[in-house]
């Protein structure tokens, strides 16, 4: 019978420094449009919001400020909001009147990229280089 010999665990070093060799070289394309999709209770019901986004390599994101959703059915305001607000000694009191206005959004614009690499990009390496003057001898 052959005795079981267990192998040494991995070295996370060496898996995290092969994880961001991988990561580093990875490429994308120049332009990548994608949908982030945000879903959760908001305290009274179950939403999902859908954003629409654009990564350009040289210029960053672009995403939508209002949802899908919120676009293809805009809220109607009604009436305005009122708050009581008093300051004493430095400390700020603001209490609102009336009905709070409903949130549209979850958690706001979502900033995401399909590319976020999660800090494991190396950072691109810049190389200080000097000239000598023409004619100029060392």
């Amino acid at each position: 019978m052959f005795a079981a010999t267990a192998s040494p665990p991995p070295d996370p070093y060496v898996l995290f420094a092969q994880t961001r060799a991988a990561v580093t070289a990875a490429r994308y394309p120049e332009r990548i449009d994608y949908t982030v999709e945000v879903s959760g209770f908001d305290g009274s019901r179950f939403r999902t919001n859908h954003y629409r986004g654009i990564d350009r390599a040289e210029r960053g994101i672009d995403i939508a400020a209002i949802s899908s959703e919120e676009a293809a059915a805009p809220p109607v305001p009604q009436g305005v909001n009122v708050k009581f607000e008093a300051s004493l000694y430095g400390a700020v009191i603001r209490i609102p009147l009336g009905r709070t206005p409903a949130s549209y959004d979850l958690l706001g614009v979502p900033m995401l990229t399909p590319a976020y690499s999660f800090g494991l990009k190396y950072p691109p390496v810049t190389v200080a280089t000097t000239h000598a003057a023409p004619g100029a001898t060392s």
